[in-house]
């Protein structure tokens, strides 16, 4: 039903565009490359490499709801279609963009970031203790790429560099710009890589446990550290189950662990259990931010290194 009625709104609005496109120009006075972005983490990464232009970036995801449950408005449609350049993710929970891309005009170009990454997905992993949900407990299902890319260092400058050439594709005129922004960002994202490497590194444990989802596969598998979790990354799970909550105390018990953790926006219910089910109550609770659901606020006054940097801090913590 949401994909008809996409599919309608889309047909409508794609006659609406180049009227919107021109009123939208006249208003502003703005004349420069016009990107939408879904989430917050490509937001940024086209923000940085953009600086110094005159480039209009707009983030569709930026009212605090989680990603998963995002659903494009008529607005969100127009701003797509006007756009010269939309990035994507193209996971599971980017269904939608499928429907409004159809409809698109030939002046609009796409890129979706996971099929830069095509040859370095990972699969949802579904690891022991987790509470699944029925359709992996009950149905024969084809195994869904993890749609987390962002979370790893190495996926970021991999990401960067795309960006940078696709723009650049789109505005020739400032491709030197893109180019020296990449090559300064890259710096960064390499040198935050080797710190999280080094926490690995110093820490006493190779072993966290989640009492959430855990959209941390990648960052894990890049700094070969293990994780036990209560739901998968993209789970609509709020409840563990009794089997979950005993295992992820046990292993908290079993590997000398003193602290849980969890996903920012979620509620301590779940690790709050697991504490209280284990042998020492005076565990902590340690949140990692997976930045699936940003505020405009946020957006204007953060940026994906500094959210990176915090959560190494955290992670440091948690390690030891």
């Amino acid at each position: 039903m949401i994909r008809k009625i996409l599919t309608v709104f889309c047909a409508v609005l794609l006659l609406l565009c180049s009227g919107c496109k021109a009123a939208s120009e006249a208003s502003t006075g703005h004349d420069g490359l016009k990107v939408v972005t879904a989430v917050f983490p490509v937001y940024d990464w086209t923000r940085e490499i953009a600086s110094g232009t005159d480039m209009d970036i707009t983030l569709l995801m930026k009212n605090g709801s989680d990603m998963h449950n995002f659903q494009p408005s008529a607005q969100d449609i127009i701003a797509i279609h006007n756009a010269d350049l939309f990035i994507y993710i193209g996971g599971e929970s980017d269904e939608w963009v499928k429907d409004v891309l159809k409809e698109a005009p030939d002046s609009l170009h796409a890129l979706c970031l996971m099929d830069v990454l095509k040859d370095h997905l990972l699969d949802e992993e579904i690891q022991e203790g987790m509470t699944a949900e029925e359709e992996h407990e009950h149905e024969e299902h084809e195994e869904e790429k993890d749609e987390h890319i962002w979370l790893s260092l190495k996926n970021a400058i991999a990401c960067t560099n795309s960006i940078a050439s696709e723009l650049s594709r789109c505005d020739e005129a400032h491709a030197g710009v893109y180019k020296e922004n990449r090559d300064k960002y890259a710096g960064k994202l390499e040198e935050l890589e080797t710190a999280y490497q080094q926490a690995v590194l110093e820490g006493s444990t190779d072993t966290v446990v989640f009492a959430d989802r855990f959209p941390f596969v990648y960052l894990m598998k890049d700094l070969s550290l293990n994780y036990y979790a209560a739901f998968p990354g993209c789970s609509a799970e709020t409840q563990a189950s009794f089997e979950t909550v005993i295992f992820l105390s046990g292993k908290l018990d079993e590997l000398n662990l003193r602290h849980v953790f969890t996903i920012e926006n979620s509620t301590s219910d779940i690790a709050d259990t697991v504490i209280s089910s284990s042998k020492d109550k005076t565990r902590d609770i340690l949140v990692l931010n997976s930045m699936q659901s940003v505020t405009a606020d946020q957006a204007a006054n953060e940026t994906f290194l500094s959210i990176m940097e915090n959560n190494l801090e955290v992670l440091k913590k948690g390690l030891n």
